[in-house]
């Protein structure tokens, strides 16, 4: 779920894509509103892409990205360049460097005090863990995410796998990022290690390398 938490306002004047319904009624009142200003807050890959949907598909509307880093940050050169670009040509303004510290019902508060005005604010910046395995007993992080052993069980409940971002997944660069970009292998490499347990077989460890090509995902060797 979009972190609603953290800043004050997010909860009570800014829209979120938890559900299609939130979905829907963002699309509602932005057709309503024709003309004005939207600001998107988050500059990782989904505000970066609802940045660019709306301007795309309203262009009346003027839409602000605003984040801590510029969009995408954590990519090569060349694939921030064309995200750059591709915003530019939309005419996306884009403002990276600082924090909203609050959002009003008419736009956002920076850090420094100072002010974006907006008709519509999308917070799109972090998630947060439903409270469900801390209520269940299972150990949690900092964040309320399972901590999982390299196959992904539970260290505390062996008998229960989790993945995506109720998941606390350690790699060697840190934590895995838990949204759909691990979210779905996760899911896959979890439902493989089921099924070798039925068979009377060990899961496997989790590698981390994720990334899909051609439909499938390149390296489930290890959950084979």
């Amino acid at each position: 779920m979009t972190d609603t938490a953290a800043v004050p306002g997010v909860e009570e004047h800014a829209y979120t894509l938890d559900s299609p319904s939130g979905a829907t009624t963002l699309a509602d009142r932005l057709t309503r509103l024709g003309t004005g200003r939207v600001v998107v807050v988050g500059s990782g890959l989904t505000g970066v892409e609802a940045a660019a949907e709306i301007a795309d598909r309203h262009p009346g509307l003027g839409v602000t990205l605003v984040g801590r880093q510029d969009p995408g940050a954590s990519m090569s050169p060349k694939v921030r360049a064309y995200l750059r670009a591709a915003l530019t040509r939309l005419g996306v303004q884009v403002v990276t460097g600082t924090a909203v510290s609050r959002v009003r019902p008419d736009g956002v508060e920076l850090a420094g005090a100072e002010a974006l005005a907006a008709d519509v604010v999308l917070w799109t910046g972090g998630t947060r863990v439903a409270p469900l395995a801390a209520a269940a007993g299972l150990t949690v992080d900092d964040r309320g995410r399972v901590v999982t052993d390299p196959t992904l069980r539970s260290v505390s409940h062996p008998e229960v796998y989790a993945v995506g971002d109720a998941a606390a997944v350690r790699q060697g660069y840190g934590v895995l990022h838990g949204t759909c970009q691990s979210g779905m292998p996760t899911g896959v490499h979890a439902a493989v290690s089921i099924a070798r347990t039925l068979r009377g077989r060990q899961p496997r460890p989790s590698s981390g390398a994720f990334w899909p090509r051609g439909g499938r995902f390149t390296r489930l060797r290890d959950a084979r």
